[in-house]
């Protein structure tokens, strides 16, 4: 049987500078980059000249002076964000920006704690290795990074897997860090319009990249 996701989330993270105090939801709505309704109805937690926190019920932003964050754990919601950074860096074109994170998260309850200590042991191997340096030696979270394939090496990728919670629920998060920012050479940064091309480009191939991941990543925990 195959599992499903006990949880789901995506973030779209840009590194550089701006200014936190403008990304309003009134102003999103006004530049029709959100419905109206969602201008209004949203819940602004902090809005200050160096920090910005809306939460429009199925999505978050949080903006600093270095780092712009959208996010979702509402999979129909993906493409909205996506869509939602594209159009506001659009308007912002000039903005100076560095870095560019795609970034997905899922959970998967496994059958029991013997398939959850497998697995553990599958991906992040104790015996001659851990256990003649500690007693009881457990993964709590494993980091591989490496060049996507066929990509030109303006990144990285970082797929991560840890536990989630303890043994009685038996479960594991997966995730992906998607990372794209200047080539070597370039002298300038990047601006609004190099990331908005970025996102567009590599949109559904880091999803690609996610659910070839996830998919033997779980078949290995699964596997008898």
């Amino acid at each position: 049987m195959t599992l499903k996701p006990a949880k789901q989330k995506k973030t779209i993270v840009i590194l550089g500078s701006f200014n936190p105090s403008i990304f309003q939801p009134r102003w999103m709505a006004k530049e029709g980059l959100i419905p109206n309704s969602e201008g209004e109805s949203a819940q602004i937690d902090v809005l200050q000249q160096e920090f910005s926190g809306i939460n429009f019920g199925t999505y978050q932003l949080v903006v600093t002076l270095d780092r712009f964050q959208l996010s979702t754990q509402h999979v129909p919601f993906y493409p909205v964000i996506r869509d939602l950074a594209i159009g506001i860096f659009r308007l912002l074109r000039h903005t100076p920006l560095t870095k560019l994170g795609i970034n997905s998260e899922e959970h998967y309850q496994l059958k029991d704690s013997a398939e959850w200590h497998r697995f553990g042991h599958l991906v992040a191997p104790k015996e001659g290795i851990w256990d003649t340096l500690l007693l009881q030696p457990g993964m709590r979270s494993l980091t591989i990074e490496g060049l996507r394939p066929g990509d030109s090496g303006n990144g990285v990728a970082r797929l991560t897997v840890a536990p989630v919670g303890d043994e009685s629920m038996h479960t594991v998060a997966i995730g992906l860090n998607d990372e794209f920012q200047a080539q070597p050479a370039a002298r300038e940064p990047l601006v609004a319009d190099d990331i908005v091309t970025l996102l567009e480009t590599n949109w559904e191939l880091s999803e690609q990249l996610f659910r070839k991941s996830v998919a033997h990543l779980i078949g290995l925990a699964t596997s008898r």
